[in-house]
């Protein structure tokens, strides 16, 4: 008789929760190495040509991830002007005295792209797919004017207190809608999207958001010469919290039309640039345009309705 014993059968799920463990484990680790170099950088050369030239880098980076997502990033006529489509623009935005005139430059140089792209599709004697065209201008001039926005944020008036925001807040209300579905989850939000995504993880995420708002701007009212507008961050805690999730479900509905789990392995336990960043893209330019309103609104009504007043 063989008394050799068989090996017991993982429980079911056993192996799903190690692999989410060791993910987990993977994002943590990138978050703590990748987060304090973020900070460092921005923080030392934010004012200097460095900050265009990173935004650029992550820009190039996920039109990499976008072009291979539609299956064009071995296509130079495609890919090339892609590239310096989302080089360009970073480096046009770095005027603080010309932000509106960039507005229109941006306007104008995304339309010459797209005018490119439909012409290089009736020229080129390779089948392009008009939906895989339309798909990828879309996406580019949507990530490269969100990634630009950071750095329009950046160059506004007392914009060194603001342009963090897109970052903290997408990041924590990812975090909120994570951890409080995790835990309290259990009605689908958009599960022909995002399956794993629920009602009470999107209001986990409001929450998280809210509370980052507040405390960010106790902080700095701590550091700074600034009193902080509760009520306005408040509102606009909201706000950039419903705007997060949407940019998510975004790069997500473009994930699912062509059946790809992640755009990229770029950043180990996150994936891509774009997965990193889909909500960061979305976020920043709703803060961008809601501080240049508040500024517009207190210098025509003369009345301060931003983020800080200042003494």
């Amino acid at each position: 008789m063989n008394n050799s014993t068989i090996p017991e059968k993982p429980a079911e799920g056993e192996g799903a929760k190690k692999k989410d463990g060791g993910s987990m484990r993977r994002r943590i680790l990138t978050a703590v190495i990748a987060i304090p170099l973020l900070i460092a950088y921005f923080y030392f050369l934010s004012g200097t040509p460095g900050m265009p030239i990173i935004v650029a880098a992550a820009s190039c980076a996920a039109s990499y991830e976008l072009l291979k997502c539609v299956g064009y990033h071995k296509n130079p006529a495609v890919a090339v002007p892609t590239y310096m489509f989302a080089a360009a623009i970073p480096f046009c935005a770095r005027r603080p005295d010309e932000q509106y005139i960039f507005l229109g430059l941006f306007f104008f140089i995304s339309f010459i792209y797209m005018f490119y792209m439909l012409s290089a599709a009736v020229m080129s004697k390779v089948a392009f797919k008009v939906e895989d065209i339309a798909v990828l201008y879309m996406m580019e001039t949507y990530m490269i004017f969100g990634f630009t926005s950071i750095i329009l944020l950046r160059d506004m008036e007392n914009g060194s207190l603001l342009y963090w925001l897109p970052f903290v807040s997408a990041w924590m209300t990812d975090a909120g809608g994570y951890f409080i579905g995790r835990v309290f989850g259990r009605h689908k939000l958009v599960e022909h999207i995002s399956p794993k995504k629920t009602v009470e993880g999107a209001i986990g995420g409001v929450i998280f958001s809210v509370v980052t708002f507040v405390v960010y701007a106790f902080v700095v009212g701590l550091i700074f010469d600034v009193v902080p507008n509760y009520l306005f961050a408040c509102v606009l805690g909201v706000i950039i919290a419903v705007v997060s999730q949407l940019g998510d479900l975004i790069a997500s509905l473009v994930k699912r039309r062509y059946s790809i789990k992640d755009y990229g392995n770029l950043i180990p336990g996150h994936g891509g640039m774009m997965d990193r960043c889909d909500s960061v893209i979305a976020t920043a330019p709703f803060i961008y345009l809601i501080c240049s309103l508040t500024v517009l609104l207190s210098n025509f009504f003369h009345i301060a309705p931003s983020f800080f007043l200042f003494r």
